[in-house]
């Protein structure tokens, strides 16, 4: 699924389409600046059928307010350690202002500590999403690890 041309510079278009069962035109829109934090939708569709952000800070505080608090209680599937700290969220009823299908990992990346955060408006019948979404965020650490000449790594001790 890791082939070029990429959305957001990270999201294998290729991939996306499997995942989400997409099919119209798509052209991203990213605003901020991969060395320190922005976010990436798809233009002229709505919704987009992939949300991304990202930072090289507060990644603890992001991951609670999206995966912790309230939305604990959809029971957030940890990420493999090797990806660093997060989780994907699967959620049955979302509010009308979030996706339903929901990733975020914090990892380490040389001497910075950055973020990924991707939504799913949906997901392909069929599909599982919680391995889709891993799948993704993998690539994506990947990518950016290429973007930013560096190789990303769990956290360690110290950064817990």
């Amino acid at each position: 699924m890791d082939s070029a041309p990429y959305l957001c510079e990270v999201v294998p278009e290729k991939a996306l389409r499997q995942v989400t069962g997409f099919t119209g035109p798509l052209k991203d829109y990213t605003s901020g600046q991969w060395a320190m934090s922005g976010n990436c939708l798809m233009q002229d569709v709505t919704p987009s059928p992939l949300s991304l952000g990202w930072g090289r800070k507060d990644g603890e505080k992001v991951l609670e307010r999206l995966h912790g608090g309230v939305f604990a209680q959809y029971n957030p599937t940890p990420l493999p350690a090797e990806m660093g700290t997060g989780s994907v969220l699967i959620h049955p009823r979302p509010p009308s202002t979030i996706d339903p299908n929901d990733v975020i990992a914090i990892f380490r990346c040389g001497d910075v500590r950055p973020w990924i955060h991707m939504s799913l408006p949906r997901v392909a019948p069929g599909r599982d999403p919680v391995k889709d979404l891993t799948d993704l965020m993998r690539i994506a650490q990947k990518r950016y690890g290429e973007l930013h000449d560096c190789t990303p790594a769990p956290l360690g001790e110290a950064d817990q």
